[in-house]
């Protein structure tokens, strides 16, 4: 039997756009709850980094630039980021201090682990270019529009114009670093920070910003939460070797 027939047999007189209006309705509940179950499963995941994205090191150096070497073995604190293609291996993040100089900064970024770096570049300061170099994927966070960043990774290659050989060593960086920076970009190290150093680890130092533990506050503080979340960053504000994702509430957690 036809469904005008059977309208008529029951006397419903409803036009057929009523009742698909009305489906709709009681579809619509179990619409949205799939919808929003899938995106709670789903990590934001943005591609920051574009795998092979290694940038340039072919940037002009005025004579009087100033050179700074960051050096660690990985980061200590928690990153947001992972690496899409290792999204379960924990990624650390080291905090660096880039300083107002009277001279733009020529950074040298050396790290054996997958490391964020994230900068806090006071206020003034102007950075000229920045070396990556590590055994495995690196990243830098912060980074001010129109700086070039170029990475040397062990994994990943290196990029345009950037050299290759010095990755990383536990074993008196400074002594390999020296030829190779004077032999490709006609620099001396002018400041080098460890983070292994004494100095850094009893109390911080320029160059790598002491973890301070935030206090716990108020009842009311805790409970509603003390300031608004965040802005996200800027994708070109991250650079990396590789592509990243941003991961969840178990980020920087060992697995």
């Amino acid at each position: 039997m036809s469904r005008f027939a059977m309208s008529r047999l029951t006397g419903d007189r409803r036009p057929d756009a009523f009742l698909a209006l009305a489906s709709l309705c009681l579809a619509l509940p179990g619409l949205v709850a799939t919808m929003g179950s899938a995106a709670a499963q789903s990590p934001p995941a943005v591609n920051l980094g574009p795998a092979g994205n290694l940038g340039s090191c072919s940037v002009f150096l005025r004579p009087n630039t100033t050179t700074i070497v960051y050096d660690t073995y990985g980061g200590g604190l928690k990153s947001k980021y992972r690496l899409l293609d290792e999204p379960n291996s924990y990624l650390g993040r080291t905090e660096i201090t880039v300083p107002k100089k009277d001279s733009p900064l020529f950074l040298v970024l050396v790290s054996y682990s997958a490391t964020e770096w994230d900068m806090n570049i006071q206020p003034g300061a102007q950075i000229a270019e920045i070396l990556v170099l590590g055994y495995h994927h690196q990243i830098v966070s912060h980074v001010p529009p129109n700086t070039e960043v170029g990475f040397s990774i062990y994994v990943g290659g290196a990029g345009r114009g950037c050299p290759n050989g010095v990755y990383w060593t536990d074993q008196d960086l400074p002594s390999k670093l020296r030829p190779m920076l004077n032999g490709r970009f006609s620099r001396r190290i002018d400041e080098y920070y460890s983070s292994s150093s004494q100095a850094c680890v009893k109390a911080g130092c320029l160059g790598f910003s002491k973890a301070v533990k935030e206090p716990g506050g108020s009842f009311w503080s805790r409970l509603f939460g003390s300031k608004a979340a965040a802005a996200p960053e800027p994708a070109n504000s991250v650079r990396a070797s590789a592509s990243l994702q941003i991961c969840d509430g178990n980020c920087g957690k060992r697995n």
